[in-house]
């Protein structure tokens, strides 16, 4: 299984996509934490403490959704279902589930853009101006 992972995700190891995600996954929750007042900044180096006090709600709540869809990544490893679409079943994209790109993807690429996004439909009628008669 680890083979066929780690050819899956352009030779990484299971190993290493575990790692990766869950430095991510640290990563996001201390903005989460410091945001919520759970964790003091000065905890952080300097650098780290800035970036992460200047996190907005918007970006907080990006990254929640981003530490849930994580925690559903390692629950999905750990049932031998990395790299399979929770919505169709079939094989994620290997150039989704590289380490550069999204490695905690639950979803093909067809799937994401099915429930994330609504299709632009621009109107071929020209905008009128004219006032309408009564």
């Amino acid at each position: 299984m680890v083979e066929k992972l780690a050819e899956k995700t352009q030779n990484q190891t299971l190993e290493e996509v575990i790692v990766s995600i869950k430095e991510k996954r640290d990563h996001y929750q201390k903005h989460i934490d410091i945001h919520n007042g759970i964790v003091k900044p000065e905890e952080y180096e300097i650098g780290d403490a800035n970036n992460l006090v200047n996190a907005n709600t918007q970006t907080i709540i990006i990254y929640e959704n981003f530490v849930a869809e994580i925690n559903l990544c390692l629950e999905m490893i750990e049932q031998g279902k990395y790299g399979i679409c929770r919505e169709c079943g079939r094989n994620i994209e290997k150039e989704r589930l590289n380490l550069k790109c999204k490695p905690w993807a639950t979803l093909c690429i067809l799937c994401k853009e099915k429930i994330c996004t609504i299709p632009f439909k621009p109107s071929n009628k020209k905008p009128s101006y004219k006032k309408k008669r009564r």
